[in-house]
């Protein structure tokens, strides 16, 4: 690769990487990305809660209503979520012929689009990337392309940056291009960034990109724990482990084990698999009309809260007070509950254990109740 030198701005910004040259604004946001040879600029806005809603270079502009739909002054994509499995298919609107057309997403175990293909089942395209994400091989149909590339995430097709939601990541250099806002948001005394792995603040997945994703740019594993959950999460640990010192060890150790993988292939106890076949159960129950069923399977707290966030999909919000433990998805569909009665198993099954959901007209018509592994 030869020598890159990289400049920054005093808020840890990167200004230039070698190739290009970035603007940010007060709020750590990219506002713009240049470079020569050729010339291309790219400018990026974004709304009052940080989420990116245009982008322009040159002539093209390309607007994010949200983040499920996009368009420009010829197409309109609408991307079509299933919980638990990201982006699974894209409309394709041309807006000249009035015709639209499906694609469809297959993933590989990171939930990056590894191939694609249409109504027929031909292949539109198929990418290879490297453990970080760099694309190694791609090969399909002239004139297509899906934006929605590494685990998931959309690229910028002239910059090449991975769109992360709170910050931008280079696949071809494995980092991220500003710090990591968590280290702020969770203070430099909280033992999680005792991991030396996790103490650079633009690495990815605690450099280890096989094992780990990153979900929103905001440390590696799940958003739910890191964001919402782990106050619920010390909880949970103190209630297995009365010892403070050993609860809190408990937990820590618990983000670097095979408990939080996220899609090993091949291994039956890992949060991705067991998680899918909680959720599964939870929707044939609903289709069957049972209100109350108790899961076969016995989750550990971290794939617990992984399969919660999974089930209710992106949006969800907490109901009631900081705490409550019990979250919502953005539909109003779906809720995940792990409330403190249900922690210390003070209801059936009387064991500690969480609840996966179906809610219709604000109440629960199906209810999950999963037993907590210690």
């Amino acid at each position: 690769m030869g020598t890159r030198t990289f400049t920054y701005d005093n808020n840890g910004n990167t200004t230039n990487e070698g190739l290009w040259s970035n603007t940010w604004n007060w709020r750590n946001q990219m506002t713009q990305s240049s470079r020569t040879g050729p010339t291309v600029t790219v400018t990026y806005a974004y709304d009052a809660d940080g989420n990116r809603v245009s982008q322009v270079n040159g002539s093209l502009t390309l607007i994010y209503p949200n983040e499920y739909y996009s368009y420009t002054g010829t197409t309109h994509d609408r991307q079509i979520p299933l919980p638990g499995y990201g982006m699974v298919a894209t409309s394709k609107y041309k807006i000249s012929a009035s015709t639209s057309a499906i694609a469809y997403h297959h993933h590989d175990h990171l939930g990056g689009e590894h191939v694609d293909t249409d109504s027929t089942g031909a292949t539109l395209e198929y990418t290879l990337y490297s453990p970080y994400g760099a694309t190694l091989k791609t090969s399909g149909t002239t004139g297509y392309t899906n934006v929605n590339k590494f685990t998931g995430k959309q690229v910028d097709k002239d910059t090449g940056f991975y769109y992360y939601g709170v910050r931008y990541y280079s696949a071809n250099y494995g980092r991220f291009l500003s710090e990591d806002p968590v280290f702020l948001d969770i203070g430099i005394e909280n033992k999680i960034l005792n991991d030396p792995q996790a103490l650079n603040s633009y690495s990815y997945a605690r450099n280890n990109p096989i094992k780990y994703v990153d979900e929103d740019g905001k440390m590696f594993g799940s958003s739910l724990l890191l964001r919402l959950a782990m106050p619920i999460a010390a909880k949970m640990n103190a209630y297995f482990h009365p010892d403070p010192v050993a609860a809190k060890q408990q937990f820590i150790n618990s983000l670097h084990s095979g408990d939080w993988m996220i899609g090993t292939i091949g291994v039956e106890k890992t949060g991705v698999s067991i998680g899918r076949s909680i959720i599964t159960e939870t929707r044939i129950a609903a289709a069957k009309g049972l209100e109350n069923i108790t899961s076969k399977f016995k989750p550990t707290i971290s794939q617990l809260l992984d399969t919660g966030e999974k089930f209710l999909g992106k949006g969800y919000k907490e109901i009631g007070k900081n705490g409550s433990g019990v979250f919502r998805s953005l539909d109003e569909s779906k809720q995940f509950r792990i409330d403190q009665n249900s922690l210390k198993g003070l209801h059936t099954p009387l064991l500690s254990h969480g609840h996966l959901e179906v809610i219709e007209k604000g109440k629960s018509v199906t209810n999950n109740h999963v037993i907590i592994k210690e």
